[in-house]
């Protein structure tokens, strides 16, 4: 692997780990806007939650055994479409059983993308292998502060234009 190519890499895993933050973390800040959008129940959040981590869990679990066989880059784009796809579809729905679906779509792979960056990371940190690692989880800390602030924000503009 050439110079040019590990450093592509690298920044790809750092920003991989630090998008998943933000993903992970926007989920708690959302829920109360999803639950007054579609005019669910807590019940029934819960249960949307439930089926992200399902999602989750289920994905995490044969991660392995599809990165085996298909190959870590086959996989990991898979799993970025699969969450890409599913935070644009998002945006579109308007009831519950949709939001379902699309939930556990989207745990599913935000679940391989876990699994998928750290074998990245594993594979690219060649030097300084711990260090890196910790850098690589502090994307992860990185993307939830953000992701929680820039929400601070917005919600503190649409307020002053109210």
């Amino acid at each position: 692997m050439s110079s040019k190519n590990r450093k592509l890499l690298i920044g790809l895993t750092f920003a991989t780990m630090l998008i998943f933050g933000i993903i992970t973390n926007l989920r708690s800040v959302l829920n109360p806007l999803i639950q007054s959008d579609l005019g669910i129940s807590y019940s029934q959040l819960s249960f949307v939650v439930a089926l992200f981590s399902t999602g989750t869990m289920i994905a995490v679990f044969f991660s392995g055994a599809l990165i085996a066989r298909y190959n870590l880059k086959k996989v990991f784009i898979f799993a970025l479409l699969m969450a890409i796809i599913s935070l644009f579809i998002i945006q579109y729905i308007d009831s519950y059983y949709p939001l379902l679906i699309v939930m556990l779509f989207m745990g599913s792979g935000m679940g391989v993308i876990n699994v998928a960056g750290n074998a990245l990371a594993s594979r690219v940190f060649l030097d300084n292998r711990g260090r890196m690692l910790n850098i690589f989880h502090f994307f992860f800390g990185l993307g939830g502060i953000l992701a929680i602030i820039t929400f601070t924000l917005y919600q503190q503009e649409q307020v002053e234009k109210l």
